[in-house]
């Protein structure tokens, strides 16, 4: 394996790693992660939520998103804001930007959906 490849495997890991486990509380990661700050990197979960203010600015990757997430989110189930792309089979949360979901029912549950 090439140096850049192994540079950027590296990378990757350390990325999920500073996503996963930073600012969050009374959690289990990557079972259940609760963000409760500003947070960077990708965050790797089974289920994952933040408090009203929390952020995560990077990407989401879990089964249920019920956190803030300025970037790309990735889940079976969202629930939450995201301010960017969002990829779900079923999307109850807001989502400004694109979102490509099985089922989108953010609009009837009085929120807003902006972008594609």
């Amino acid at each position: 394996m090439s140096l850049l490849k192994k540079t950027a495997l590296g990378g990757l890991a350390l990325a999920t790693l500073v996503g996963t486990f930073s600012p969050h509380k009374d959690d289990f990661p990557p079972i259940y992660t609760h963000k409760t700050g500003t947070g960077y990197g990708i965050s790797l979960s089974i289920v994952s939520e933040s408090e009203k203010d929390a952020r995560l600015y990077g990407a989401n990757l879990s089964f249920i998103n019920a956190g803030n997430v300025n970037g790309a989110n990735l889940s079976f189930i969202n629930v939450g804001n995201v301010n960017g792309a969002n990829l779900s089979a079923f999307n109850i949360g807001n989502v400004n930007g694109a979102n490509l979901s099985a089922f989108n029912i953010g609009n009837k549950l009085n929120s807003k959906l902006n972008g594609l």
